[in-house]
């Protein structure tokens, strides 16, 4: 991430069960409750994760974050 300059990376199949995040917050996630299929992802840097305001798993193949920018705020 650091090398590309992206701050906010999304990823597809990510095959995890359940909803949630990784407790450092670098990772959040949405994907089947019951399998290990499908999945949705969004992976963050040290900045992204400081204006993140609130994500919602919708399915697992759709979540969705909403981020505080310089001048607006971004979904």
């Amino acid at each position: 991430m650091k090398r590309f300059r992206f701050n906010v990376i999304g990823i597809s199949e990510v095959r995890w069960r359940g909803k949630g995040e990784i407790s450092g917050g670098d990772l959040i996630w949405s994907g089947e409750d019951s399998t290990h299929n499908r999945g949705a992802g969004m992976l963050r840097s040290a900045r992204a994760k400081h204006t993140l305001i609130g994500y919602n798993p919708i399915s697992s193949r759709v979540i969705t974050a909403r981020f505080h920018t310089a001048t607006f705020k971004l979904t």
